[in-house]
């Protein structure tokens, strides 16, 4: 078996300098080489900036008159001491949580997991691994495994082989249909040429006929365009507001005030303030960030006086809420995304906090409706 030891550059990259030194440690394992070989054939395989920073340590040992460096063990440790921070166990932890798929395939993300799990020695057991290993995944992917049980990280990755695969055969099959109906319905090319059609006769004295709406019965417009159209806001009284459910000091009720405004779509989600639990909407109907006037009381956040106090009425049963107060809140969506914004406080049942059309102006949200999410970037 041919083996040699690799050459090291003096990379600062912790991955790649602690699988150099396992590559040295096999290495010595396998030729069977007397220990005192080990620094020297280790010294002749630096080059660059590792090279430069053992000449330099081997003159200053001399200097001082210590004796040399004898074993790999002790020249291994002063070479942690030279390419490795202090923190780098914090630096493989970290990136050992911000693991996770996006847009790589299941065997990429995979790869990744596993090699940054084996690298922190943190004492997890088998099962955290899978549900790590399963809340990085795609929310698509998350849902098709859901149901399955799994009890290894290599067993919720066959799993998730299995529906990536699906998803592209799906998607597979959604192209091809797309492209016989196309075909399907494009008119053949003529082979001969066309008679030219009569054109038609236009009466110069017709009488123009209007529009006739079929809800009030006058002329000039539509059924749609209708001034006396009514417009139908719903809000299900089933459920209400409880003060003393608010966040996840009541997780076995989440408050979930469903509120639905017809011919308006709205985004639903959770987010967290102040580490509770809280509904969110994302209004694209919406001109103003709105804060419910009980969250702001139950977490006792400070308040200033409305510039120019106004009134609403769709987002309460019964009259009309007053807004005299705005308020700064701070709230995270998931593991990255936080951000302080200013509301507008009222007291309303609809939900805890509504982002409306200045929350996603600032960060230039987009709704991808088929998919139902919510896209923006945050940081730039």
């Amino acid at each position: 078996m041919k083996a040699e030891i690799p050459y090291f550059h003096g990379n600062v990259v912790v991955e790649d300098f602690l699988d150099w030194q396992i590559e040295v440690d096999r290495f010595f394992e396998i030729r069977e080489i007397p220990e005192h070989k080990h620094v020297k054939m280790v010294a002749f395989h630096l080059k660059s900036t590792a090279a430069v920073w053992w000449d330099r340590l081997t003159t200053q040992r001399q200097r001082q008159r210590k004796g040399p460096v004898r074993s790999w063990r002790r020249m291994k440790l002063l070479m942690s001491d030279r390419f490795l921070t202090d923190d780098y166990e914090k630096i493989l932890y970290q990136m050992y949580l911000d693991c996770s798929q996006g847009s790589r395939s299941v065997s990429e993300y995979t790869t990744e997991f596993i090699d940054y799990s084996d690298r922190n020695k943190i004492g997890e057991t088998e099962g955290q691994r899978v549900i790590r290993y399963i809340n990085s995944l795609k929310l698509s992917l998350q849902e098709k495994i859901g149901l399955q049980t799994a009890w290894t990280v290599s067993e919720a990755s066959n799993l998730t082989m299995k529906a990536e695969l699906m998803e592209k055969t799906r998607d597979l099959c959604i192209e091809c249909g797309n492209s016989a109906d196309s075909s399907l319905f494009q008119s053949p090319r003529a082979t001969t040429t066309a008679k030219p059609t009569a054109p038609k006769l236009v009466n110069p004295y017709a009488k123009p006929s209007a529009p006739k709406c079929y809800r009030c019965g006058l002329l000039g417009h539509k059924s749609n365009e209708c001034c006396n159209r009514r417009t139908t806001e719903l809000v299900d009284v089933k459920r209400i507001w409880r003060q003393r459910r608010i966040g996840v000091d009541f997780e076995e009720e989440k408050v979930n005030i469903v509120f639905q405004r017809v011919l308006l779509a709205l985004f639903r989600s959770y987010c967290s303030i102040n580490k509770k639990i809280c509904n969110l909407i994302i209004d694209n109907g919406s001109c103003e960030n709105l804060v419910a006037q009980k969250l702001v009381d139950y977490l006792g956040l400070p308040t200033q006086p409305h510039e120019s106090p106004y009134a609403l009425g769709w987002v309460k049963k019964g009259p009309q809420a007053r807004v005299t107060l705005v308020c700064k809140v701070p709230f995270s969506i998931g593991k990255y995304y936080k951000e302080e914004v200013l509301y507008d406080v009222l007291d309303m049942d609809t939900c805890h906090i509504l982002l409306g059309r200045p929350w996603q102006y600032d960060n230039n949200v987009t709704h991808k409706r088929r998919d139902n999410v919510m896209l923006f970037r945050w940081g730039d």
